[in-house]
């Protein structure tokens, strides 16, 4: 099934200005899980949740304070969580 489809069925059913999380693992965690079909860096996951009716609020990167690629590749508990905002209905 295509993120695109279960993104568009949040929006349906989400009111306007309403929040989505979404988390994804950082690089390390997504190469340990075979069930990880596609690595979601910050630019593509606001390019399919803007096609979607979102836009950006803020990421945030636990279990740090901040974005690191470093940690990203060493550490399989890193994710990047998105925090998005309903704008739109598509």
């Amino acid at each position: 099934i295509s993120p695109e489809i279960t993104i568009n069925e949040i929006n349906r059913i989400l009111k306007v200005n309403g929040i989505l999380v979404i988390g994804v693992p950082g690089k390390k965690g997504y190469t340990m899980d075979s069930d990880h079909k596609k690595f979601y860096e910050e630019k593509e996951m606001n390019e399919l949740l803007l096609r979607c009716g979102f836009k950006n609020v803020k990421y945030l990167y636990p279990p740090l304070f901040f974005k690191s690629d470093f940690v990203s590749n060493k550490m399989s508990q890193y994710c990047i969580y998105g925090v998005f905002k309903k704008v739109s209905q598509v």
